[in-house]
């Protein structure tokens, strides 16, 4: 059997800012230099972590370090694979540049079998770039504090010529048990062709056997790709929801032969979700989701991965009473997805489509933003499939709908969502809901929300402030929304105030901050409305200088 091996390529790497950006020209991708005077850093980390004297910098880094090729790995498929570089990112090795990549939260790799040196050290080099650029996205326009790195794991993937590409599971509840439907890519790699078949075991949460699948027997020319479906019923299968997160194991192995090739493994559950005029149906039944925005930061390695604090916070998410979360306004970890299967958190996943800049800027690089969406966006669904707690697929936050180009765009992108994965809910959140309502695309009508931010109107005196009276002429706006989309129900994508920790009595207060949350969340215990998240589950870095006279830190968390 050909077993897939991976060397972690984390841990210590050189670093080096580059200001100027002239790192290229100065060949600090060349296999043949050394730079012992870089600093010494930690993969995954930002740029910060690097260099502590940068905070703020927008521009390019350089990150290297050498490795090993195992010799027993002659004559496999090997990828050189990173979970994520925020933003931009190219990538040399041994001198020879492999490519780039350009969406900054997702994971790209590269087949570097032929570009490994057998015997010695290999020479990685990395330029990171984080500064904003025209056509990408987010683009200009962001809202969260755009840390640079290599922020996400990086590792050598060896697998068989012949392997295994792109498992991809559905499974639903029907009747007593489960359908569930496994679609495969078989690649070949090797210089002959390949014939062989594709067999799927089901396992239950303890390991037991449950189900096999199996494909007919396929032919693999060289240098193609076979495509394969397998479908089964599995009676007694038991639904995934928050109050029972049950996950089943799918093993595919391909053979070839009678001979083991390749294997690989998918976590999955049996769900259906559902959108309606009475509101949102999982697995058949009615459900009310509550729960936070989440962004993807942490105080030890600010967006770096840092699993130990995710955990802990869905944790106390759901302690709190939680069965939703937004993984605000980008793909996060996939170990995320991870906990939110295991933990029983349903998940609203985007990508960083963000604002609209000026309108001279917005109108001239919309299409390419619309480009770079549409590719982010089919990259996030291949990635994010699998998971059972994935129940939305956004594909933008707050753009100015008072634009044509832009309605017409969130309404070309839901209808890729949807064709890509129609069985989930695919949406757009929107700010302009009130003036400029753009719904028709929609699974659910998901809005923003902040009826008690009049800092003014609260003056010296917050207790005078009318909260309940705010609270109540927005919720008659939304009532008037649900009366234009009859057929849709209403998902508070955010609501929220903020404070600053251990301050009272006045418009930034932590008990003003308190009662807007208790009076905004009672009004919506109306029939349309099928859920709400506030903003946000703990305060996250914010672009410097750009909002409420400069803060960096977003007060809006419920922790600090």
């Amino acid at each position: 059997m050909s077993e897939r091996q991976v060397i972690a390529l984390g841990g210590r790497w050189r670093f080096t800012p580059d200001p100027h950006r002239d790192g290229e020209s100065l060949g600090f991708w060349r296999a043949d230099q050394a730079f012992p005077r870089w600093r010494e850093v930690s993969v995954p980390s930002c740029f910060e972590a690097g260099c502590p004297d940068i905070d703020f910098y927008e521009g390019v880094c350089w990150y290297r370090r050498s490795f090993a090729a195992p010799p027993a790995w002659h004559g496999r498929r090997i990828a050189l694979r990173f979970e994520a570089v925020n933003y931009r990112a190219r990538v040399w090795l041994n001198g020879h540049l492999l490519g780039e990549n350009r969406d900054g939260f997702l994971p790209f790799e590269f087949e570097v079998a032929g570009k490994l040196l057998r015997n010695g050290d290999n020479i990685l080099a990395v330029s990171v770039d984080n500064a904003h650029h025209e056509g990408d996205v987010p683009g200009m326009h962001v809202g969260w504090r755009g840390y640079g790195g290599i922020i996400r794991e990086v590792s050598l993937v060896a697998s068989s010529l012949v392997h295994l590409d792109g498992l991809r599971i559905s499974a639903e509840p029907s009747g007593r048990g489960g359908d569930v439907a496994v679609h495969a890519r078989v690649r070949n790699m090797s210089p002959l062709a390949a014939d062989g078949v594709v067999e799927v075991a089901i396992q239950d949460q303890g390991g037991k056997a449950c189900l096999s699948l199996a494909s007919p027997r396929l032919h693999v020319e060289p240098d193609a790709v076979a495509e394969i479906s397998v479908k089964g019923h599995l009676a007694g299968a038991h639904a995934w929801s928050p109050s029972a997160p049950v996950l089943y194991r799918a093993c595919a192995r391909l053979s070839l032969d009678s001979h083991v090739e390749d294997e690989t493994v998918a976590l999955f559950g049996f769900r259906k979700i559902e959108a309606t005029p009475d509101g949102l149906r999982l697995n058949g039944e009615r459900i009310f989701l509550t729960g936070f925005n989440r962004h993807e930061d942490s105080p030890r390695t600010a967006m770096a991965a840092d699993l130990d604090t995710t955990r802990r916070d869905l944790e106390q998410m759901k302690e709190a009473g939680a069965n939703f979360v937004r993984l605000c306004h980008y793909p996060h970890h996939p170990a995320e997805l991870d906990l939110c299967d295991q933990l029983g958190l349903l998940a609203f996943c985007e990508i960083p489509l963000y604002f609209w800049n000026d309108a001279k800027e917005g109108l001239a690089t919309n299409a390419e933003r619309v480009r770079t969406a549409a590719r982010q966006l089919e990259r996030m669904i291949a990635r994010d499939f699998n998971h059972p707690s994935v129940a939305f697929w956004s594909v933008s936050n707050e753009t100015h709908e008072s634009e044509l180009a832009v309605r017409e765009s969130n309404r070309e992108l839901i209808r890729r969502a949807r064709a890509l994965d129609p069985a989930r809910l695919c949406v757009h959140v929107s700010n302009h809901w009130m003036d400029h309502p753009n719904f028709d695309e929609d699974s659910v009508i998901c809005i923003n929300t902040y009826p008690t931010m009049d800092f003014e109107g609260r003056g010296h005196h917050p207790a005078e402030f009318d909260v309940d009276g705010a609270v109540s002429r927005r919720a008659a706006l939304i009532a008037d929304l649900h009366r234009r989309h009859p057929s849709k129900p209403i998902l508070i994508a955010e609501f929220g105030y903020g404070s600053f920790a251990g301050t009272y009595g006045h418009a930034f207060g932590e008990d003003e901050h308190a009662r807007s949350l208790k009076s905004e969340f009672a009004s919506f215990d109306e029939p349309f409305i099928c859920g709400a998240a506030i903003w946000c589950w703990a305060d996250h870095p914010w672009p410097g200088g750009r909002f409420f006279n400069g803060l960096t830190i977003s007060p809006f968390g419920v922790v600090s």
